[in-house]
């Protein structure tokens, strides 16, 4: 069955209830979605788009049977395992949180030998390997992304004020580990247990009990998914374990689960990470994000203009030209006028921090700042009038109401700089958006022909078959190529327009340019000679 175009940057399996409780204290809920007989929650991790679904059961098969409920539901870049683990290395505290580098299956494949009268158990296992940029980034998370690693510190400072337990070592700032982890179908609350398990591999970190089934599920596919395992780790995986649970109201857990999903936000803000992922924020998040912002906006003059220029959606901005306000490329504004790029370069912080955090409102008051400060040193009114034309585009382009609207728009723009700037500022601000609607189209090729831009308007109309061209882009397209010498070409927008139109003045139009260009004859019966 077809996903409906159901996309999410990363997809989460939370293996219980309580779990996804904790989680949801880091990553608002958003959404809940029905699909199927299965829940799925859209979470809110800024301009990274996050789907989740619980598990409910511990395990590998009933985390199995989820991620691929998931992975059935919505296309995803990465599949994400999120909870508590024991710990298995004595320099894992409890609160730090731990990534699997590798994950170990250690009972699949296992066999039962005889050994003096009794047996033993010959661990094999299936293993997953984190993926190797994945894994890089992850350990450089400290020194290349430092801003992101500081706020999860921050964060699980705040955590850790809130736990409320006194009475166990650990710390108030956990450490990141990364390392092999052992997942299988048992609870470890054994210390003689968790000796058995080091003697499969001494350097595992942590044990859990649903990495396996998901990364499972994210590798035995035609295309392999990368699958991230992070574990807030909650106890020991010993004696101790029964008591932790029941402390403080389940405080270790929480914490534990907190600290894990604080170090997922920091990640997702932090580019070298996305890189590793293949993200690019611009393309998913950031578009809605542009489009509420601009929607905000539409009430300042300049700021839906704004937001359109910072987020890659509109090129040009407002430059004085002999005393007049004409459309510029902003990549050459930026050189040559001072006040448009400090306001750009102030825009694109607001943008990043945008992108960071979330917080719309405080970007749309920041944006507001800037414009109209902007504003005052415009001193034409003119230009003030330019803005607000931009302003109508961009509003068009990212809030259209319907497609005429967006289309009217762009038209009115474009007579109102033919009014005031001519007929080129009309063909570079058309440039833009000539592939978007017929109407818009034959009005680029209409100002491309009123400024004998001959060889612009053969190009254009090449591309396109000659029944889908209007009238008025037949004979711009005629005398285009009549001009530049591309005769047969000519004939055949000529044939077309004969037979398309048969009315008195498309008859004078084919006798008037059969007489001015003696090389194609037209004899009034269809042909074109």
């Amino acid at each position: 069955m077809a996903k409906e175009g159901r996309h999410f940057d990363i997809g989460i399996v939370v293996p219980l209830r309580e779990e996804f409780r904790y989680l949801l204290e880091v990553a608002p809920l958003l959404e809940s979605i029905s699909h199927e007989g299965t829940y799925f929650y859209r979470l809110d991790f800024g301009a990274i788009t996050a789907v989740c679904c619980v598990v409910d059961q511990m395990g590998p098969l009933p985390a199995l049977q989820a991620a691929i409920r998931l992975l059935g539901f919505a296309d995803i870049e990465l599949l994400v395992v999120l909870g508590v683990a024991g710990a298995l290395d004595d320099d894992v505290a409890l609160g730090d949180v731990i990534v699997a580098r590798e994950i170990n299956e250690f009972q699949a494949n296992s066999k039962a030998e005889s050994v003096d009268g009794g047996y033993e158990v010959r661990y094999s296992g299936r293993h997953w390997s984190l993926d190797f940029r994945i894994r890089e980034a992850l350990s450089n998370f400290e020194f290349s992304g430092r801003d992101g690693f500081n706020g999860w510190r921050a964060a699980t400072s705040e955590h850790y004020r809130e736990l409320g337990i006194s009475n166990e070592t650990a710390g108030s700032c956990p450490s990141l580990h990364l390392g092999p982890i052992a997942s299988g179908n048992v609870v470890a609350a054994s210390s003689a247990f968790v000796a058995e398990v080091k003697k499969i591999d001494r350097k595992f970190i942590a044990i859990d009990m649903e990495a396996a089934g998901v990364a499972s599920a994210a590798g035995d596919r035609i295309h392999p998914l990368p699958c991230l395992v992070i574990r807030g780790i909650s106890d020991r995986a010993d004696e101790k374990k029964k008591t932790l649970d029941a402390e403080g109201k389940k405080g270790w857990r929480r914490y534990a689960v907190r600290n894990a999903a604080a170090l997922l936000a920091g990640l997702l803000k932090w580019e070298g990470f996305l890189n590793a992922l293949g993200l690019d924020v611009t393309s998913s998040g950031a578009e809605d994000i542009a489009k509420q912002l601009a929607s905000q906006l539409k009430s300042h003059v300049g700021g839906a203009w704004l937001v359109g220029v910072v987020f890659g959606v509109y090129y040009h901005g407002p430059a004085m030209v002999d005393g007049e306000a004409v459309p510029m490329d902003v990549n050459r504004l930026r050189v040559s006028d001072a006040r448009i790029r400090s306001l750009l370069e102030a825009a694109e912080k607001v943008k990043e921090d945008l992108l960071v955090d979330g917080r719309l409102p405080e970007a749309a008051k920041r944006f507001v700042d800037l414009i109209e400060n902007f504003r005052t040193q415009l001193s034409l009114q003119k230009a003030l009038s330019l803005l607000q034309g931009f302003d109508q585009v961009v509003a068009a382009v990212l809030c259209p109401e319907d497609e005429n609207e967006q289309v009217e728009s762009v038209l009115l723009q474009a007579e109102k700089l033919e009014e005031e700037a001519g007929t080129e500022a009309v063909i570079e601000f058309l440039r833009e958006f000539v592939s978007s609607d017929p109407q818009i189209r034959e009005r680029y090729v209409d100002a491309l022909a009123a400024s004998k831009k001959w060889s612009e308007v053969v190009r254009l109309i090449r591309n396109i078959d000659p029944t889908e061209l209007s009238r008025l882009e037949l004979e711009h397209g005629f005398y285009a190529c009549a001009e530049k010498g591309e005769t047969d070409y000519a004939k055949a927008l000529m044939k077309r327009h004969d037979s398309a139109y048969d009315d008195k003045a498309a008859v004078i139009f084919r006798r008037e340019v059969s007489r001015r260009y003696s090389n194609i004859q037209y004899d009034g019966s269809g042909d074109a000679k």
